[in-house]
């Protein structure tokens, strides 16, 4: 199931020179970091307080180059100027309850290419309960809209409508019920509902129940089983998917500086009324680790079959990215990371797609409440249809207000 090794797959050496680029930058600036001094005190904002409860309200506005908007083989040039506001929450006292959250609303702009002009929105909700008894339960949800004024390109292939409304929520339950053991339950419902006819809507209600072993002070050893249902849009009408998997992992006892939990296993999946299941590995993994003062880095990924967004597909889907932020001093930081995707699809034409990409961002505070902001980022897709693949690169730059 690897994308095919045909020269075509082999980065060419203008995006080589990208990424080369960008790492010399991040090396470069955290030389500098590293052989001065804090230039200034300056405190950035704590945000407004009502007693318990943090609210931060802030500002992005950015000009963005875009080398090829609409992902296609050819490529189109666009730059735009986006603006976006919103706010960050958090309650947070000695008792059992924790709260928060964030909202933001995107205008993006395209100076020369009107048609191709967006908005979104997103907001995300997380409530975590823990007793003294070490009964934990946690809530997360989330929901956004993308409205996008562009149409199919012409001569792309695999090509989805990005108009949309997503909606997500996720629950946890953890239970000990001896000194070492707990029952760990986690449910969700995960949903997208694409405006685009021709685009598969997919909603999909998963389910997983995990033994938690302690092994030692402060790890766990997993063992479980999950099953998901889910449901498409085939070319015949509503389509009713199955998955089934096993699994044992690792997870932290949460630490204010590690916290991790990572499956690996097998997973059986049934597309519609098959009849059989075709078998695949199943991973899942998130990590964070507050390496130091000024270091913080984190690690995700998932590995698991589901239905595609074109009508009438699925496949394997396998996704991975690694960032790390480095605070040089209280002026200065630095983020970086990259980031893999791969969906394999069944239905004709059957192809294999394969998404790597680098970001680079730099922030130089100008006083508690501003910030200038560089970023670039660099991408490609690989594909067994040589007709999907695409090389991207954007650079952004602009100022963030944040109370």
């Amino acid at each position: 199931m690897k994308v095919s090794k045909s020269d075509r797959y082999v980065p060419s050496y203008g995006w080589t020179c990208v990424l080369s680029v960008l790492a010399g930058l991040g090396l470069a600036g955290m030389a500098v970091a590293d052989s001065a001094v804090t230039l200034d005190p300056i405190e950035p904002s704590n945000g407004l307080k009502f007693g318990d409860m943090t609210v931060s309200p802030y500002l992005d506005v950015l000009y963005i180059y875009d080398s090829n908007y609409d992902r296609s083989k050819n490529g189109t040039k666009a730059e735009s100027a986006n603006l976006k506001p919103g706010f960050d929450f958090n309650y947070e006292n000695e008792g059992p309850h924790k709260f928060s959250g964030k909202f933001w609303y995107l205008f993006e702009e395209y100076l020369d290419q009107k048609k191709i002009d967006s908005n979104q929105w997103r907001e995300e909700l997380r409530y975590l309960y823990r007793s003294p008894r070490e009964v934990t339960f946690r809530i997360d949800q989330s929901m956004g809209t993308t409205t996008k004024n562009s149409s199919s390109p012409a001569g792309s292939v695999g090509y989805i409508d990005e108009d949309r409304t997503e909606y997500a929520i996720q629950t946890a339950l953890r239970v000990p019920i001896s000194q070492k053991n707990a029952i760990e339950a986690m449910a969700g419902i995960e949903n997208t509902d694409y405006k685009d006819e021709k685009s598969s809507d997919r909603r999909a209600y998963p389910f997983d129940l995990d033994l938690a072993h302690r092994i030692s002070e402060k790890t766990d050893l997993l063992i479980g089983a999950g099953y998901t249902l889910e449901e498409s849009k085939g070319p015949n009408g509503s389509v009713d998917s199955k998955a089934y998997r096993v699994k044992t992992g690792l997870a932290s006892v949460m630490t204010e500086k590690l916290s991790y939990r990572a499956s690996i296993g097998a997973e059986g999946y049934e597309y519609g009324n098959a009849g059989s299941l075709k078998w695949g590995p199943y991973y899942n993994l998130d990590l964070t680790w507050l390496a130091s003062r000024k270091w913080t880095w984190t690690l995700a990924g998932t590995g698991k079959h589901q239905s595609a967004a074109d009508e009438g597909n699925y496949g394997l889907s396998y996704n991975g990215s690694l960032r790390a932020s480095y605070q040089m001093n209280r002026r200065m930081s630095l983020a970086t990371s990259l980031n893999w995707q791969y969906n394999e699809y069944n239905k004709a034409p059957k192809r294999e797609d394969e998404d790597v990409g680098v970001r680079v961002d730099y922030t130089y505070r100008l006083n508690k409440y501003a910030s200038l902001r560089l970023g670039a980022e660099a991408s490609q897709k690989m594909s067994t249809l040589a007709a999907s693949e695409y090389d991207r690169f954007r650079v952004d730059m602009g100022v963030n207000f944040r109370y």
